[in-house]
């Protein structure tokens, strides 16, 4: 017997605006190689904006305990979509928590920077997903994004914003482990709240070998116990 949905429950969701991005990490499926062979399995388009706020208006009016809207990056990033800074102004103005994830090297600091003097509260989380602290490293899974761009857009947020809303999302792979402790230096020196992953995915680069995945989970437990 099918199960009835509790809506008292559901608290978030998450919607995806676009399939367009500039980026081409080598374990998304706009990239990978065996979806790319299915055919047209994903046009490139964005989400209207209008038949976005009609979707939402849904959603709260089924669930109106709904809180919290994560505009995520699966198969494009939130930045992309023409109508981003609209989108943020309904989801806000109809009391809704935003949090949007990006790879961060699109637009400008001074967009960053007027979005965080805008919205100077906790219903705005802006999430970067850098993974690596100069553009050899990142550049590694994040091909095609241009890390000085994403960085100094980061730090712009991170300047004006609300406390703990911009978040630095840092995926650690073999090539960027001997980096976690500068990240973190570097994320208290700018009031960012990082974000340690451990890839779990099959890639090159995975973390496969006990003692290095041990030593990732001792630093990244003693670094929370410290934020």
């Amino acid at each position: 017997m099918a199960k009835t949905l509790n809506w008292d429950k559901i608290r978030h969701t998450e919607i995806s605006l676009t399939t367009y991005c500039q980026a081409s990490c080598p374990l998304c499926g706009r990239t990978d190689p065996i979806t790319l062979k299915k055919v047209d399995w994903l046009p490139l388009k964005h989400f209207p904006f209008e038949k976005l706020k009609k979707t939402v208006l849904d959603i709260r009016k089924a669930n109106p305990r709904l809180e919290i809207i994560n505009l995520c990056g699966d198969y494009g990033d939130p930045m992309m979509h023409p109508d981003i800074e609209n989108i943020i102004e309904f989801l806000i103005t109809n009391n809704l928590y935003v949090a949007i994830s990006t790879n961060g090297g699109l637009r400008d600091s001074s967009w960053y920077r007027k979005l965080g003097e805008k919205y100077h509260s906790a219903k705005l989380t802006i999430i970067f997903s850098i993974d690596g602290i100069d553009a050899e490293t990142n550049s590694k899974y994040r091909i095609g994004v241009d890390f000085k761009k994403a960085w100094n857009n980061m730090i712009a947020f991170s300047e004006t914003c609300y406390k703990n809303t911009c978040v630095w999302d840092f995926i650690a792979f073999t090539y960027n482990l001997d980096q976690l402790e500068t990240a973190a230096e570097l994320a208290n020196k700018y009031n960012i709240m990082l974000k340690f992953k451990l890839n779990d995915r099959d890639w090159e680069y995975q973390i496969t070998d006990s003692k290095r995945i041990k030593r990732y989970n001792k630093f990244v437990e003693n670094y929370e116990k410290k934020r």
